[in-house]
């Protein structure tokens, strides 16, 4: 029974977070359409770095961008440490 408690549990804070998730999601996309109209959007998901997502533009150039849309910033981004 407590596995059943857990299970469900886990399967409610994955669906949340996939909510959420989406909903940075069609954010960022409202907010770069609105700043950038001719930048065409093709993907975007989050990155390896919290409230920084990943946006594939036209050519397979990537941006990173932030959960709220405010910011993007173009470059690499380099992992620190042994990570």
């Amino acid at each position: 029974m407590k596995y059943l408690q857990k299970l469900a549990a886990v399967l409610t804070f994955m669906i949340a977070a996939q909510t959420f998730a989406a909903s940075d999601v069609d954010t960022i996309r409202s907010k770069l359409k609105q700043a950038r109209p001719d930048l065409a959007v093709d993907t975007i998901e989050p990155s390896v770095v919290d409230g920084i997502y990943e946006a594939s533009i036209g050519g397979g150039q990537i941006i990173y961008v932030t959960a709220k849309g405010d910011f993007f910033f173009l470059g690499d981004l380099f992992s620190i440490g042994s990570n």
